[in-house]
């Protein structure tokens, strides 16, 4: 009896790999379309498993076009974003998408790019899952967007110019915005390449990006009303000089910080205790927004339980900014109270 049941079990099990797709083990060949396929282990949720496939798929698909790219790096350059130079430069391809995060959040948003089909193994408890790039489709999105950059770049560009620290912060935001969607748009540019397809349109010129630079200029000047950490003041003058709103103007925001923090004893460790507020104001005084900051860190002394407690916070807060700004951030993890 013991031996009629295992017998039982292995051909149920032999039946459950029968059922495996083709694709979960050799890759669907389709004119101008790519394909990839994404494993995750199957934990006890099964639906968050089948959304880390489909994203895992996406990924590797991903990948796949980044070292298609980067193979053919001797002949493809990339002009990329001159936004602080002012001008043109080329350079190797080879630093696109450093981080993982930075392909995922551009898989959500590449035309033709999908998921065709899950397959969950349940005897390997695995998570498949087939994701496909439609190349034509990509190709005719990609030189929309080109085709659209310009008119809207040179719209901007020719727009008259507008006085009062609202118009200026308006076309600080719709430059960046600008800006960003251009970088998209070269990255993608880059990608496609690597899977043979054909250039679109090379989008706006060097002159062009400069013009809207200098038409879009903003600044933000910084007021430390009570003693900041260091590492939070430098990180802060790091962000402002980074996102290009240092140059001064006739009437530039301020944002004012100041900070609160408690510290006691546990064990033979200190705990700090800390809470940022930043306040947003026009040149008028009217308070644009207000965003606080609280959490706590533990370290050997005081000083280093505050520094940790800075790393914490800091990314924190530069996202925030970067999102009331209308900087490309892909994290949410703070949002501002808007003043009324």
């Amino acid at each position: 009896m013991p031996r009629r049941t295992t017998l039982i079990l292995l051909l149920g099990q032999a039946m459950l790999v029968a059922q495996a797709p083709v694709w979960a083990t050799t890759l669907p060949q389709t004119p101008y379309r790519l394909y990839a396929v994404g494993v995750v282990s199957l934990q006890e949720d099964e639906a968050g498993a089948r959304i880390k496939a489909r994203q895992a798929a996406r990924l590797e698909l991903l990948l796949t076009l980044r070292t298609k790219a980067r193979g053919t790096v001797t002949a493809q350059t990339r002009t990329v974003r001159a936004w602080d130079e002012g001008s043109e430069s080329s350079q190797s391809s080879v630093g696109t998408f450093g981080t993982r995060m930075d392909l995922q959040t551009f898989a959500e948003a590449l035309p033709g790019l999908g998921v065709q089909e899950v397959w969950v193994d349940q005897v390997r408890r695995q998570v498949f899952a087939l994701a496909s790039l439609d190349l034509i489709r990509a190709r005719e999105a990609h030189s929309e967007e080109g085709r659209a950059l310009q008119t809207q770049i040179a719209a901007s560009i020719s727009e008259p110019p507008g006085n009062g620290w609202k118009e200026h912060l308006r076309r600080f935001m719709e430059a960046q915005a600008l800006a960003d969607r251009l970088a998209t748009w070269a990255d993608t540019r880059w990608l496609l390449s690597g899977a043979g397809v054909p250039p679109g349109p090379q989008g706006p010129n060097p002159a062009q990006l400069r013009q809207l630079r200098e038409r879009s200029q903003m600044s933000l000047s910084l007021e430390e009303t009570l003693d900041l950490p260091v590492d939070l003041v430098t990180g802060l003058h790091a962000w402002r000089s980074r996102r290009s709103l240092g140059t001064p103007t006739p009437s530039p925001l301020r944002l004012s910080t100041k900070a609160t923090s408690g510290w006691s004893r546990l064990m033979d460790l200190d705990r700090v205790r800390a809470q940022w507020t930043l306040v947003l104001t026009s040149p008028e005084g009217d308070q644009l927004a207000v965003w606080t900051f609280e959490d706590q860190a533990v370290g050997a002394s005081r000083s280093e339980a505050l520094q940790r407690l800075t790393r914490m916070l800091l990314p924190r807060v530069q996202e925030a900014l970067d999102r009331w700004f209308g900087f490309h951030s892909p994290s949410q993890t703070t949002s501002p109270t808007e003043a009324s």
